[in-house]
C-alpha cells in the first residue's frame, strides 16, 4: 500500500513538474524581453516601460515561485535570480536606496518642485515651508493667492511669476522671460541669488499620461506611443528655446507626467543632467509608484534629492539640494 501511495505521489510530481518548468521558462523569457524593452528607447513599447520595473518583477515572480516549497532545482533558482537581477539593474530603487545611508553637507541650497493639485494654496504653502531658494510649482494657485503667500514666507526678499499652469518662486531677483512659442505649460525666468549665482529656471507641466490595460487592443499601444511622442515634442520645443538663450546655468523642474525614460528625454541628452534621480517615487502621494516630478540641471552640482509626503496634494514634494557657488574673492 505504501509503495502504491508513493508511486501515485511520484506520478503526480511527474505530471505537474513539466507545468512548473514551463512557468519558469516563460518567466525567464518575459524578463529578458522586458529588459530589451527598457534598454531600447522606442515609442512602440512605451505601454510597457511606463510602468516601473518593480511592477513587472512582482508579476514575474508569480511565475517563478510556484512549487518552491516542494522542489527547488536550478531552473527554479535561475528564474528567481533573473527577476531579481532585472530589478537591481533597471529598477529606480538602485538610485535612491543607497543614498539613504550617506551623510551630506548641511549648508546646501534647496530647490523644490511640486504639483499643487489643482491650485491648492495649502499645497503651495507646504512647498514653501522650508523657504527654498527656488520653488517650481505646477497646477499653480492664482497670482493673488501666490503673491500673498510669498510675502508671508519671504517678506520683501521673495519674488514670483505666475504662468498659465506653472509658476516660479525665488528668494532673490526674478526676471521673467516671455516665451515666443505657442506652449502655455512652461514658465521661464532668470534668477539671481547669492548662493547659486545667476541661472535660468523653467517650471513645467507636460501633457498628462494615459493609462490603459487593454493590451490586446492595438489602439492601446498606439495611444501610449503617441502620448510619449507628444511629451517629447514639448521638451524639444522648450529645450531649443532655452538653448538659444545660451545660459551657463539652468534648473528645469516640474511635473513631467512620465518616468525619466531615455526615449522621452532625448532633447536633454548631453545638455542637462538629472539632479533628482535619487528622490524616490513622487506620484501618487499615498502610494507612490512613479518618479514623474523631477529636477534637471546644467552648470550646478546637485547633492541629493528627496520626495516627501504631503498633506494637500496628490503628488509628493521633491526637494533637491545643490552645492553653493564659491563666493568671489
Amino acid at each position: 500500500m505504501a509503495g502504491t501511495r508513493n508511486s501515485k505521489r511520484h506520478g503526480r510530481f511527474s505530471r505537474t513538474e513539466p507545468n512548473l518548468a514551463a512557468y519558469r521558462i516563460l518567466g525567464i523569457g518575459v524578463a529578458l524581453a522586458l529588459a530589451c524593452a527598457y534598454t531600447w528607447p522606442t515609442d512602440a513599447l512605451f505601454a510597457i516601460t511606463i510602468w516601473p520595473p518593480f511592477v513587472w518583477v512582482s508579476v514575474g515572480l508569480m511565475f517563478a515561485l510556484p512549487g518552491i516549497r516542494r522542489r527547488r532545482d536550478r531552473l527554479q533558482w535561475a528564474a528567481i535570480s533573473i527577476w531579481i537581477l532585472f530589478w537591481l539593474v533597471l529598477g529606480e530603487e538602485r538610485k535612491w536606496l543607497p543614498s539613504r545611508l550617506t551623510q551630506y553637507p548641511t549648508d546646501a541650497v534647496e530647490v523644490v518642485t511640486m504639483n499643487c493639485a489643482g491650485g491648492s494654496i495649502d499645497a503651495a504653502r507646504e512647498a514653501l515651508a522650508s523657504k527654498p531658494v527656488l520653488a517650481l510649482l505646477q497646477e499653480s494657485p492664482s497670482q493673488p493667492e501666490l503673491e500673498k503667500l510669498v510675502r508671508e514666507v519671504y517678506g520683501g526678499k521673495g519674488a514670483v511669476i505666475v504662468g498659465v499652469d506653472a509658476s516660479i518662486v525665488a528668494s532673490g531677483k526674478l526676471v521673467p522671460i516671455n516665451l515666443n512659442f505657442g506652449q502655455n505649460n512652461f514658465t521661464v525666468a532668470i534668477i539671481e541669488t547669492e548662493s547659486l549665482g545667476s541661472f535660468l529656471a523653467v517650471s513645467l507641466r507636460l501633457n498628462p499620461p494615459v493609462f490603459r490595460l487593454d493590451y490586446w487592443n492595438p489602439d492601446c499601444w498606439q495611444t501610449y506611443a503617441e502620448n510619449r511622442r507628444l511629451r517629447r515634442a514639448e521638451l524639444e520645443e522648450m529645450a531649443e528655446y532655452v538653448k538659444d538663450l545660451a545660459p551657463e546655468r539652468v534648473i528645469i523642474g516640474g511635473d513631467f507626467n512620465t518616468p525619466p525614460d531615455r526615449g522621452t528625454f532625448v532633447p536633454f541628452d548631453r545638455w542637462v543632467m538629472p539632479a533628482s534621480d535619487d528622490s524616490g517615487y513622487s506620484a501618487v502621494n499615498e502610494f507612490p509608484m512613479a518618479r514623474i516630478d523631477q529636477v534637471w540641471t546644467k552648470g550646478l552640482i546637485p547633492i541629493r534629492s528627496r520626495a516627501e509626503r504631503t498633506e494637500h496634494s496628490d503628488h509628493r514634494v521633491v526637494r533637491t539640494w545643490f552645492h553653493r557657488l564659491p563666493k568671489p574673492d
